[in-house]
């Protein structure tokens, strides 16, 4: 933890220049960070590359994923107007203004796709309406205590997906406004497996629990399109899910069934059909490491 804290306050460039000349080649070549796995997910999800054409992804996408790392350490320093230059979210006042308006909880799908961490930071409270983002606890106690303040630096709170449903109901009988964050695209552990969706061309177990509880509390359901601009630059646009972009869903979640039920899961269809446009679009910027198709 010293060590980042000592990163932290160096300016972004230079963590830039370390993350390519010192990180990069001991992810990629010394350690070999989840090489395999990287190597195994692009293979599946891009069939039609050639060899050479999936290796410039990999190199790519760890070159990225260094980044994102020395971002999220500058993230703990970073002032709301540098965030916000940085990660330029250009319809961000609409969004609250709309939330204000319906008096409804909006509720803001992204995915661990550009830099997920100033994604969260950046939803900041303001006014009458409170922002929240779900995470998993990690098990390093001092780490996880460190990205969670930083994530929260501009009032989003953390709330840990097993209690989220206590939070929204406790801040809905506050007569709060509320704007969510969830990144939903990593595999489901096997008890909460209720959907499969064709994603990237495969049969893919996904997760509906932000589905749930869209549709417990008469959510509007937003997905958050991400583009990197340049190094360090990324800016993100909220549009409305409206289901189904595509007939490419497999079928809801039944041992005992083979039949699709296209309509069980509508927003989560539509928002893994957005998702895999974006990584078509730039497939660099997701977290490849993530063991995604997990056999």
């Amino acid at each position: 933890m010293l060590l980042i804290r000592l990163l932290s306050l160096l300016p972004l460039g230079v963590l830039h220049v370390l993350s390519s000349v010192v990180l990069y080649p001991i992810a990629r070549h010394v350690v070999r960070y989840r090489r395999s796995v990287v190597e195994k997910n692009l293979a599946f999800a891009f069939p039609e590359k050639s060899d050479a054409e999936r290796l410039q992804i990999e190199k790519n996408f760890y070159h990225h994923l260094c980044d994102v790392l020395v971002e999220t350490i500058h993230l703990s320093r970073m002032t709301l107007n540098e965030l916000q230059e940085h990660f330029f979210w250009d319809n961000y006042d609409e969004l609250k203004a709309a939330c204000l308006q319906s008096h409804r909880p909006a509720l803001c799908l992204f995915a661990h796709y550009g830099n997920w961490e100033w994604a969260m930071a950046r939803m900041e409270a303001s006014g009458n309406v409170k922002t929240m983002h779900f995470y998993s606890p990690l098990h390093n106690a001092p780490l996880h205590q460190w990205l969670t303040a930083s994530r929260s630096r501009f009032g989003s709170k953390a709330v840990t997906s097993s209690s989220a449903s206590a939070e929204i109901a406790q801040s809905l009988n506050d007569g709060s406004h509320i704007l969510i964050f969830a990144a939903t695209d990593q595999l489901p552990k096997e008890q909460y497996v209720r959907h499969f969706h064709r994603f990237m061309g495969i049969k893919t177990k996904v997760l509906t629990g932000t589905e749930q509880l869209a549709r417990k509390y008469d959510m509007d359901v937003y997905f958050c399109r991400v583009q990197r601009v340049s190094r360090g630059f990324y800016t993100c646009h909220a549009e409305r899910l409206q289901p189904p972009l595509s007939d490419d869903s497999v079928a809801a979640y039944d041992k005992n069934s083979t039949h699709a039920d296209r309509s069980q899961w509508p927003l989560t269809d539509a928002y893994f059909d957005r998702l895999q446009q974006m990584l078509h679009e730039c497939p660099e910027l997701w977290l490849w490491s993530h063991d995604r198709w997990r056999r």
